[in-house]
């Protein structure tokens, strides 16, 4: 009998070991949060051009201190200065969505001729919080536009006529990538060929797109983006 007691005494300390573990796995904790999402903005933080100084005279001052540049066909070889100051040009930014965030630049070449050469920059920055990588430039003008991906070389018929008015050389820049806050710049050249009407002005407005980090590169339609 005092064996029997034992072994129900036993019986009864299993139990319980299995009753505090079958409370402990079934036990529930409660965990509250928040979660927010982050944000995908690129910004233009300025622009700028190598020659932007007007002649005096508009048919072109000489001799000058600011010179006009010119480079052969193609981007062969490296700028090289002229005489004469005759063309000039700038660029300015505007905030389309009216969100205190510039995001369209706007580029114009004055007084122009064959073989002038120039060159712009623009410097995106990441405005939100989520790494940003630069997708590609759409480049528009009226009556046109040429939506770039990669780095290199493009013709571009500004005034309509069936010929290439310019050609542009991007630099090393789709692909780089942005955190919160931080700036980089994106460059390219641009020269007047043969075909370019005569002391014209040629405008063209660039804008760029960008994806989170992962995501580059990102295949994007032909149309314009609203």
């Amino acid at each position: 009998m005092k064996k029997l007691g034992v072994i129900c005494l036993a019986l009864v300390l299993a139990l319980g070991s299995l009753g505090v573990a079958y409370a402990a796995w079934s036990d529930v904790a409660l965990v509250e949060g928040t979660v927010q999402n982050g944000s995908l903005v690129l910004g233009i933080a300025d622009c700028a051009v190598r020659d932007s100084n007007a002649p005096i005279n508009f048919g072109g001052d000489y001799p000058t201190d600011n010179p006009d540049q010119s480079i052969l066909p193609g981007f062969a070889g490296s700028p090289f200065l002229l005489d004469k100051n005759v063309a000039w040009g700038d660029c300015s930014l505007e905030d389309l969505d009216g969100d205190g965030i510039n995001d369209i630049a706007y580029f114009n070449l004055y007084n122009t001729y064959p073989c002038y050469f120039n060159a712009f920059a623009f410097y995106p920055y990441n405005a939100g919080t989520i790494p940003l990588r630069i997708n590609s430039v759409l480049i528009e003008w009226e009556g046109g536009s040429q939506l770039l991906t990669q780095n290199g070389y493009v013709g571009m018929d500004i005034n309509g006529d069936g010929y290439d008015d310019v050609e542009i050389l991007w630099g090393d820049n789709f692909g780089a990538q942005l955190h919160e806050g931080e700036q980089g710049e994106i460059s390219f050249w641009i020269h007047v060929l043969q075909p370019a009407p005569q002391s014209s002005t040629l405008s063209f407005t660039a804008t760029m797109m960008a994806v989170q980090w992962d995501e580059y590169p990102h295949p994007w339609p032909t149309t314009t983006p609203e």
